[in-house]
């Protein structure tokens, strides 16, 4: 029976809240538990069940990490499997025979989901605390160790008055620009490419958006996924390739950004405008200003789907977003830096234009 086919019915989802933040706060009390702080504007306690957990995860964030001594984290999320947790809640085929890839139930104290792959998500905003609960480490795709607890900090990021975008990020000297896009619309390739050829990657899937104006983008994770194809475009890869969780050849490629160097994962850039990929068949990439709406559209429905956060208030941080920058419509060409030549002298009318509002 494959878990996509699988529901909950021993238990409501309420409660299995509630016994995944118990055994949360049986990890938290073991003195050989792993603790990590990372920075993604304000700073998160990462508390891995154990060092296979560690070994596994970290590396994805090893990019944002801080001293715990010197900093006090404001949420905190504790990572465990069934070999720590114990195995996840009951299950059976649901009665219908159809799929049931997610089951979610939010209210004003917290959140708990099941993503596919039997992963356990839950929140408890009172205490701050969430946990994410995997069925086996040893099973564990090339996607989760990409996006590890993607779920909690698409919650926690609403909470706080911001938002999980589902857009790739590059720049340089502090300014961003987001590529936005369904998945195959080009947007990991770019940056993939841009990286290569000088800018600076945040991300090349999705990143936090902190609340306010300017808006400022943050890197949740250094690991990269590109598909064989577009390995083969690139020539090459700006990181270190490791598909040591590459279940098979539809999964994409893993591909680790460094955490120092020129090539680095860069942490945090303000975003000055957002770019909406398509796949074109010249052989130079195009560039053209395209309306609010476009881009919109574009990031809130993408956004939305991918995190299964309240969408009206997805649609509503976009909307603000989009608002607050230009936006772009590039179609990419064969010659894939092309396409990086037209990012970087957006960047660089960015960077006039805010010279001469502080001359003015």
């Amino acid at each position: 029976m494959d878990v996509g086919d699988r529901i909950f019915v021993d238990t409501s989802l309420t409660d299995v809240r509630v016994r995944a933040l118990r055994l949360a706060d049986d990890v938290l009390s073991r003195p050989h538990a792993s603790i990590v702080c990372v920075g993604v504007g304000p700073v998160i306690r990462v508390v891995f069940a154990d060092a296979q957990m560690t070994d596994t995860f970290r590396p994805s964030i090893e990019h944002l990490v801080v001293p715990c001594e010197t900093t006090t984290p404001e949420f905190t999320i504790v990572v465990g499997d069934s070999r720590t947790f114990g195995p996840l809640p009951q299950c059976r085929e649901d009665i219908e025979g159809q799929p049931r890839d997610s089951a979610t139930e939010l209210d004003e104290f917290g959140a708990v989901g099941v993503e596919p792959g039997m992963t356990i998500s839950a929140v408890d905003w009172p205490r701050s605390l969430g946990v994410w609960w995997l069925d086996e480490v040893d099973g564990t795709t090339n996607w989760q160790v990409s996006a590890p607890f993607r779920q909690i900090l698409a919650w926690w990021a609403i909470h706080r008055g911001g938002m999980l975008a589902h857009a790739a990020v590059v720049g340089s000297e502090g300014r961003g620009l987001m590529l936005t896009g369904v998945s195959g619309s080009g947007k990991s390739t770019t940056a993939m490419q841009a990286g290569l050829d000088g800018l600076q990657i945040l991300g090349d899937d999705y990143c936090y958006v902190a609340p306010g104006v300017p808006a400022v983008a943050y890197s949740l994770t250094r690991a990269t996924k590109v598909s064989d194809e577009s390995l083969a475009l690139l020539g090459g890869h700006v990181g270190t390739l490791d598909n040591t969780h590459r279940r098979d050849t539809a999964q994409k490629n893993l591909v680790y950004l460094p955490t120092h160097g020129p090539r680095a994962a860069v942490t945090a850039l303000r975003i000055v405008g957002i770019v909406v990929p398509t796949v074109g068949q010249e052989q130079i990439a195009r560039i053209e200003p395209c309306p609010g709406a476009a881009a919109l559209s574009s990031l809130a429905m993408s956004s939305i789907f991918q995190f299964n956060a309240p969408a009206a208030e997805v649609f509503a941080r976009c909307r603000q977003l989009v608002a607050s920058v230009a936006t772009h419509r590039l179609e990419l060409g064969r010659e894939l830096s092309s396409a990086t030549g037209l990012l970087a002298g957006l960047l660089a009318e960015d960077d006039s234009a805010e010279r001469a509002s502080d001359e003015r």
